[in-house]
């Protein structure tokens, strides 16, 4: 029995030491949630900064920014302490990047402090976290640095586009990609000068650049289509997605015309309209074709190659009594030859047929007789 009585003693003792510590832990951490990061940093308290981090430093919320300074003090606490000097760059890079504004003044002002004395080493998206150029062009001139290079470069094309070209090509020069673009786009949009052509530049970007495509709602399979065809020929484009290309044409701004009014007659009011954006094998930047030719007769009215070569071969070597030729100022055409029917049924068939065809822009344009043998 006094065995027992004794454990019992014990267990008890136990048990009211147990409690007695964590009753002081939990006192002691209550205290600690009643100090301020500043006051933890005064006491040079490490642990008590710790326990104040938020523990979602990215919520956003004004209380969590708050509690986002004591990343601030727990970075400056570990390089006064000699610590890690990456750790402590990167508790005062929360700070700056999720704080509120005074935290992100302070923080900012002291990575610059340590940064320019050479404390610690920042790379280009730091730099740009803490709004240094000096930073900047630091990386980018004396280390080459193709990412400060290519922040530097896309921050001057307004400004100074001459230094922005060659800031982008040094970066594009070590396969820094979005550079690449950068610089292509510029060409593309006549804002930045590098030497290339605009077709140059366009065929490079679709070839490299497919994040970022050269005209909104490109259709790279109907594109496809376009390349098989035979020149004369012309591709036009609206941002809306609509797209139509002509060929065969005997010239290549007669193409770029046809092109240009056939993909206009599919748009619809609200939609934007159409460019010409290639001609033949060359991209082009949005130029303004020539109206078509109108009043010719005869062979010289014929604007496309298969118009022409039917006019001067099967329908000239026909020998039919009576016959006619029919044809729209935008390259539609049509020729019927009989010895039974009458010239005017004849031409009622020709011009049907030659007005169905929708190269005529929905009936813009009117075909007309061009030539005809018989009564």
């Amino acid at each position: 029995m006094k065995r027992i009585l004794i454990s019992l003693v014990l267990i008890f003792s136990l048990l009211s030491t147990a409690y007695t510590g964590s009753a002081l832990a939990q006192e002691a951490a209550a205290e600690t949630d009643l100090r301020t990061p500043l006051e933890c940093y005064t006491a040079k308290d490490l642990a008590c900064l710790t326990s104040l981090k938020a523990p979602n430093p990215f919520a956003g919320d004004e209380k969590t920014k708050q509690q986002n300074a004591a990343y601030y003090y727990e970075g400056l606490l570990i390089f006064e302490q000699g610590g890690d000097k990456n750790s402590a760059k990167k508790s005062l890079m929360i700070a700056i990047a999720f704080g509120n504004d005074e935290l992100k003044e302070k923080a900012e002002l002291t990575l610059k402090e340590w940064y320019e004395k050479g404390s610690v080493e920042l790379d280009s998206t730091e730099c740009g976290q803490i709004n240094s150029q000096k930073c900047l062009y630091d990386l980018a001139d004396n280390k080459n640095d193709a990412n400060a290079q290519a922040v530097i470069g896309a921050s001057l094309i307004e400004s100074d586009p001459k230094s922005a070209v060659v800031y982008l090509q040094k970066a594009a020069n070590q396969g820094h990609k979005s550079s690449h673009c950068v610089l292509l786009t510029g060409v593309r949009d006549g804002t930045l000068d590098t030497g290339q052509t605009y077709h140059d530049a366009v065929d490079q970007m679709m070839q490299d650049c497919r994040l970022a495509p050269v005209f909104k709602r490109f259709s790279a399979d109907y594109h496809k289509k376009y390349l098989k065809k035979a020149e004369h020929k012309a591709y036009a484009h609206s941002e809306s997605g609509r797209a139509y290309f002509q060929h065969d044409y005997i010239s290549a701004d007669l193409a770029a015309r046809a092109a240009l009014e056939s993909c206009n007659s599919t748009v619809k009011k609200e939609e934007l309209p159409c460019k010409v954006i290639k001609i033949d094998n060359k991209w082009v930047k949005d130029p303004t074709p020539a109206a078509f030719p109108t009043g010719r007769m005869g062979g010289e009215a014929l604007i496309t190659y298969k118009a022409r070569e039917s006019f001067a071969g099967k329908y000239a070597q026909d020998s039919n009594t009576n016959k006619v030729f029919v044809h729209s100022d935008s390259g539609a055409w049509s020729w019927k030859t009989s010895s039974k029917d009458s010239l005017a049924e004849l031409t009622k068939k020709a011009l049907s047929q030659c007005q169905s065809q929708r190269i005529n822009m929905k009936g813009k344009y009117q075909c007309r007789v061009i030539d005809y043998v018989g009564e």
